[in-house]
C-alpha cells in the first residue's frame, strides 16, 4: 500500500499532465466540430438563395380569359408569348375573334390576356351611327393591352397602366374613371373618350 502511494506521488505530475491534455484535446475537438458545422451551413445557405432566384425568374403567371376552352391562371416560361398562353388554355373557341389580339407579343408576369368573341370584337351599330361613320369603341374593362394601344394617344406604357389599374381597383364604372389611371390627364381623356366604352 505504501509503495502504491509512493508510486502515485512520484508520477502524479505525469497523470495531471495527461488529464489536462485529454480535457484540452476534447474541448478543442468539440470547438472545431462546431466551427466546421457552422462553415458548412454558411456555405450551403447562399446556394439555396441563388437557386430560388433562378427558379422564380424562369417562369411567369398569366390569367387567360374570354373565348378560350379552359380559362384560368397558367404558369409559363418567362420567354412565352400570347400565342403560348392561348394554346395552354386549350386554344380558342369557335366564337373567338383573334383580329385584335397580337399573338406574337411577349408576356409579363401577372398580366391578363383576354380573347374576345366575335360579338365583342365588332360592336353592333345602329343606322344613325353607321350614317355618321363612327367606328367601334374599345371596352376599357375587357380590352387587352394590345387592343388599348389601338386607341389614338395610348402607347404601351399607358396601356399597361390601364391594365394594372383594372387589376388592382376593379372594373371601370364609367369612361371618366380613366382619369384615375396614372399618366392620363383630363386633356387626354377628352381627346379619346369617343373611342371608349365600359
Amino acid at each position: 500500500m505504501q509503495s502504491v502511494k509512493l508510486w502515485m506521488m512520484k508520477y502524479r505530475v505525469w497523470f495531471l499532465g495527461v488529464l489536462i491534455l485529454l480535457v484540452c484535446g476534447s474541448s478543442y475537438w468539440i470547438h472545431r466540430q462546431t466551427q466546421i458545422q457552422q462553415e458548412v451551413t454558411l456555405k450551403a445557405a447562399p446556394k439555396t438563395t441563388t437557386n430560388s432566384k433562378k427558379s422564380t425568374s424562369k417562369y411567369l403567371m398569366v390569367d387567360v380569359q374570354g373565348a378560350v376552352n379552359r380559362p384560368g391562371v397558367y404558369k409559363l416560361a418567362a420567354t412565352a408569348r400570347v400565342y403560348d398562353a392561348i394554346k395552354r388554355a386549350g386554344g380558342t373557341t369557335e366564337a373567338a375573334s383573334l383580329k385584335g389580339v397580337n399573338q406574337a407579343q411577349k408576356l409579363h408576369d401577372q398580366s391578363q390576356i383576354y380573347v374576345p368573341n366575335q360579338a365583342e370584337a365588332v360592336s353592333p351599330t345602329d343606322d344613325n351611327s353607321a350614317t355618321n361613320g363612327s367606328s367601334a369603341t374599345v371596352n376599357l374593362n375587357s380590352a387587352t393591352e394590345t387592343e388599348l394601344q389601338n386607341i389614338s394617344g395610348i402607347g404601351p406604357k399607358k396601356a399597361a397602366a390601364i391594365i394594372d389599374y383594372r387589376q388592382s381597383a376593379g372594373s371601370f364604372q364609367k369612361v371618366e374613371d380613366l382619369i384615375k389611371v396614372k399618366g392620363i390627364g383630363a386633356k387626354t381623356l377628352e381627346s379619346i373618350k369617343d373611342q371608349l366604352s365600359v
